[in-house]
């Protein structure tokens, strides 16, 4: 009866020690993980020049930026996402569940990023998908930026005219 009782304990101490693990990589960025949030530095008066469009094409009733991040994940979930003002960067944010979506080792491809300039259609640009046909339609001009990033935190990407960087990294520097 005793030994019953020290596997029975040992069972119960494996099981939260294993909930205490499954929760902590819930919660945190794991160092093969990256989350993004993306911040745009350009005026919107020049973003027919930056996409490299007519001049008074942009109309901010009618388009709105998004970026497609460099990840490749399944159906349905987030490739793009909006794009923040410039004066909201805030370096020691931490991760929230649900604020934020990490993506593991393998979602993550390459440093493309991608601006896009989309009819405004409503909704979140989380649920923007650019490679299904009703979303590409929607697509008004698109700007291919590089930038490097780092796992094992959120990335704070900046988009200017004539750069982009991890604002973050910069910072520390």
């Amino acid at each position: 009866m005793k030994k019953f009782f020290i596997v029975i304990g040992i069972i119960f101490l494996l099981f939260v020690v294993l909930r205490m693990c499954s929760n902590y990589s819930l919660s945190t960025i794991l160092s093969n993980e990256a989350a993004f949030k993306v911040y745009l530095d350009i005026d919107e008066r020049d973003f027919d020049s930056y996409f490299r469009l007519e001049k008074g094409t942009y109309d901010p009733n009618k388009h709105r930026v998004i970026c497609q991040l460099p990840v490749s994940v399944d159906l349905f979930e987030p490739k793009c996402q909006d794009v923040y003002p410039a004066s909201s960067i805030h370096c020691g944010e931490v991760f929230e569940k649900g604020k934020y979506r990490k993506y593991a080792h393998f979602e993550l491809k390459d440093t493309n990023f991608k601006l896009l300039l989309v009819e405004n259609m409503g909704g979140t640009a989380a649920s923007f998908d650019p490679d299904h046909s009703l979303y590409s339609r929607k697509i008004v001009a698109s700007h291919e930026i590089l930038v490097k990033y780092s796992r094992g935190k959120i990335n704070h990407i900046v988009i200017g005219d004539g750069e982009a960087y991890e604002y973050c990294s910069k910072k520390q520097e």
